[in-house]
C-alpha cells in the first residue's frame, strides 16, 4: 500500500512524513529542570529539523534561554528504563520510549536530512527559537515571569 501511494496512478507524488521526536516533548523535561537544573535519559540523541539537535544541545539552549545553567546527563537504557519505572511509566511504553531514542542515535533517523521550505512561506523554525519561546516554561518559579532577551544561534 505504502509503495503505491507513493508512485504511479495517484497524481502528483506524496510525501511521507514520519515524525519520532518532537520539541514539544521536551516540555516533559520542565519539572526536572525547574527542581534540579538537569535532564537525564538515555543516549545522546537528537531531533531534526533546520539542523540536527542532540539532547545536550537541547538542554543547552533551553538553558541559555531560560537564563539558568542546566546540565545533560546521559543514562545507560538499564538505568533509563529503571527510572522511569519508579515514576509510574508502564513497561511497555518505558520500552518503546528506549527503542525510539536508540534508532534516532543509530537507526534511519540518525542522519539529518535537510528540511523542505516551509508551505507557509517562511523557514523552519530552529530548536533554539523553540526554547525561547518556551523559556518561562523551564524557570523556577521565582523567576517564571522574567523576560530574558538572549539571541540564541548555533
Amino acid at each position: 500500500m505504502y509503495r503505491g501511494t507513493c508512485s504511479g496512478g495517484l497524481g502528483p507524488g506524496w510525501t511521507h512524513v514520519r515524525p519520532g521526536m518532537f520539541a514539544g516533548n521536551l516540555l516533559d523535561w520542565s519539572d526536572a529542570i525547574r527542581a534540579e537544573g538537569v535532564v537525564t535519559a538515555p543516549y545522546d540523541a537528537a531531533i531534526t529539523g533546520p539542523a540536527k539537535v542532540s539532547q545536550a544541545e537541547q538542554v543547552k539552549a533551553i538553558g541559555v534561554a531560560a537564563g539558568e545553567e542546566i546540565y545533560f546527563e546521559e543514562l545507560t537504557p538499564e538505568q533509563a528504563r529503571e527510572q522511569w519505572l519508579r515514576d509510574g511509566c508502564p513497561e511497555e511504553f518505558a520500552d518503546w520510549r528506549i527503542e525510539l531514542l536508540a534508532v534516532s542515535v543509530d537507526g534511519p533517523g540518525s542522519s539529518h536530512r535537510p528540511t523542505p521550505s516551509s508551505d507557509h512561506g517562511r523557514p523552519p523554525r530552529t530548536f533554539a527559537q523553540w526554547a525561547l519561546d518556551h523559556a518561562s516554561e523551564f524557570r523556577p518559579p521565582a523567576r517564571m515571569g522574567e523576560a530574558v532577551c538572549q539571541r540564541v544561534t548555533w
